[in-house]
């Protein structure tokens, strides 16, 4: 039942309380999708952009605002408030690599920003990921993640994951975050704000204070547990720079068996093009969209061995 049919109905229907019910069956209709109750925060296009990518409801818990999915023989839980970054990255394939960069047989995959593991999972799953190193610094979304991989224990057998947040520095820092929406969740109170002006102008978001690391620390810790070939996934809602800096002017060894780069950069490219040319690195995708650069650089002798 559309909109005009409706009206059209109610036109020609004299009883006011009968117009009414049609009014109430089209609104019912509205907030369904093939006999489901649309969940709070989601939209018709949604369910279909999941249908159409196999992505299949299983069940929407209101009581604890989780909605369980399943895609394949992959399970997810999310909020239905916040399903973007699934969408994004099982649906749009943010972090899809074309296979003419993956020049090894195995890879393993450093997932700076690892946010609810969805971007860990989905590396997890490709046959040539030997293993993943996540980072997440908020620790209500470093255990939405743990949820997520304990429904998919043979994935998570491959994912190592640790509950702090990567900078230039080390200590403790306050963090702001907005309730369902922990993809956004920054060092940086401007940061959020240009993202979310109206309930930041409200202060509507939370603090708490969180751990970091030094990266270029960080990066030194991890070498024994990598194979030679590594994908760099980097999604850090504005430390990316600190963090990338960091490890070039204070860890320039860490980049040696970095093939790939993907990820944002959330501020514009900052020099971090031409800081990451100097190292052998070529800009090979980009999309541009506001500030924000997604971007994908190949190391030059991966790409010299196509």
């Amino acid at each position: 039942m559309n909109k005009v049919l409706v009206k059209l109905r109610c036109l020609f229907t004299p009883s006011k309380a009968k117009r009414q019910a049609i009014r109430d069956e089209y609104l019912r209709q509205k907030r369904q999708y093939k006999g489901m109750e649309i969940p709070e925060g989601m939209s018709r296009d949604m369910l279909e952009t999941f249908e159409f990518h196999n992505i299949e409801i299983v069940h929407n818990d209101v009581k604890n605002n989780e909605i369980f999915l399943r895609k394949n023989n992959l399970n997810l839980v999310s909020t239905s408030q916040y399903c973007y970054v699934l969408k994004e990255i099982f649906c749009d394939y943010i972090y899809f690599i074309n296979p003419i960069y993956l020049t090894k047989d195995r890879y393993s995959v450093i997932d700076f920003g690892m946010n609810r593991g969805y971007a860990s999972l989905y590396f997890a799953e490709q046959d040539w990921c030997h293993n993943v190193i996540s980072v997440e610094m908020v620790p209500n979304t470093f255990r939405f993640a743990q949820k997520n991989f304990q429904m998919n224990p043979n994935l998570a057998s491959k994912i190592t994951a640790f509950n702090y947040g990567l900078a230039d520095s080390e200590g403790q820092v306050e963090i702001y975050s907005l309730q369902h929406r922990d993809g956004i969740s920054s060092m940086s109170l401007d940061f959020l704000s240009k993202y979310a002006p109206e309930e930041v102008a409200k202060k509507s978001y939370s603090t708490e204070v969180c751990t970091i690391k030094k990266a270029s620390n960080f990066a030194q810790s991890i070498t024994p547990h990598l194979q030679d070939n590594i994908i760099l996934k980097i999604d850090v809602e504005g430390a990316e720079y600190a963090i990338l800096n960091d490890l070039i002017d204070n860890n320039p060894e860490f980049f040696n068996n970095i093939d790939i780069i993907t990820g944002e950069l959330h501020l514009g490219m900052q020099n971090i093009d031409e800081r990451m040319l100097s190292l052998g690195y070529e800009l090979v995708e980009t999309k541009q969209n506001g500030q924000v650069c997604d971007v994908l650089f190949i190391k030059h002798a991966a790409e010299q061995s196509i």
